[in-house]
């Protein structure tokens, strides 16, 4: 039950990096999209392209989101004793630089599930409530 077991909370000990996003619609599948950054970036600050699609419940608001983050900055450590050893990169430390931009797509219907392919950049795949696939 979730009354008895509280609001969650978010433990910022748990993250380097946290980063907020909202929507008009819930986005329930959500998928990355390769770049010619490659695979195991370690370097801050980090940047991505990820593709989103909604699940407005009302005819016709449905979207399939495009997304490009850029300077998403580590958080601070609360206790600067508690840093890494990997806290000497050229980090944005709050994430004050990130930006965000975004292109939408009307989409018909839901999108229960979208994909990205790796071997092909910039080809993505959606699967609607309406038991379609558009690619």
């Amino acid at each position: 039950n979730s009354k008895e077991a509280g609001a969650l909370e978010c433990d910022p000990r748990a993250y380097k990096m946290l980063h907020r996003l909202g929507s008009e619609w819930p986005c329930l599948s959500f998928d990355i999209v390769p770049d010619s950054g490659g695979g195991g970036r370690t370097r801050f600050p980090h940047a991505l392209l990820a593709a989103c699609g909604t699940q407005a419940g009302v005819a016709d608001a449905d979207r399939l989101t495009l997304l490009r983050l850029e300077g998403l900055g580590r958080m601070e450590a609360e206790d600067s004793d508690a840093s890494d050893a990997d806290d000497d990169d050229d980090d944005d430390a709050d994430g004050a630089g990130a930006t965000a931009e975004h292109v939408a797509f009307p989409h018909p219907g839901g999108v229960n599930r979208v994909a990205a392919n790796a071997r092909a950049p910039g080809l993505l795949a959606t699967w609607s409530d309406r038991c379609a696939v558009h690619v």
